[in-house]
């Protein structure tokens, strides 16, 4: 943006147009050197970074961080801002499915401790998690009857005994 002379409107123009841009700039100056000056760097970088993410999109500039150099560009300040929002929102999106891993393997971490007894009681069925899957035990703690009090046939005793086993390794 040259600044010229030659005409009020044009330079009227140019001032319009570079005084947030320079504003920004130097604020951002400023608060680096400040920092230099009482030989605290720590926050440049996240303040060079906010200064990227936060003020240039306002401004319609794109500042793309390359290997050995930064790259700018013009652009829809409108357009930089939903950019930011789809970021932010895909952020947001990956916390809470880590958050939510972190809960799944908490709770799996939590079955793997229990005895094998409390952990059958604990089963549910798959497509009802608030009903338990088996209602009668033994004095084993082995399940004799599904949670309608139907008794379980001979496939249905291996299946469990083979889920108590298994349970009894994780505990041990």
């Amino acid at each position: 943006f040259p600044i010229s002379s030659s005409s009020t409107s044009d330079s009227t123009s140019s001032v319009d147009i570079l005084t947030p841009i320079l504003d920004s700039l130097m604020d951002f100056r400023s608060s680096v050197r400040d920092k230099a000056r009482a030989k605290d760097t720590s926050g440049v970088l996240e303040q060079c970074d906010s200064f990227r993410d936060d003020i240039l999109p306002r401004l319609g500039i794109r500042l793309e961080d390359k290997v050995g150099k930064s790259v700018w560009k013009l652009a829809d300040p409108a357009e930089l801002l939903r950019e930011r929002e789809q970021k932010e929102m895909e952020k947001l999106r990956q916390e809470e499915e880590k958050r939510l891993a972190a809960e799944a393997s908490a709770k799996k971490e939590a079955m793997n401790r229990l005895s094998p007894e409390d952990y059958m009681k604990q089963l549910t069925l798959d497509d009802d998690p608030t009903t338990h899957k088996y209602s009668v035990f033994d004095a084993t703690g082995m399940p004799t009857h599904f949670h309608d009090g139907e008794p379980l046939n001979k496939s249905q005793m291996k299946k469990a005994a083979k889920e108590f086993q298994s349970q009894q390794k994780k505990f041990e």
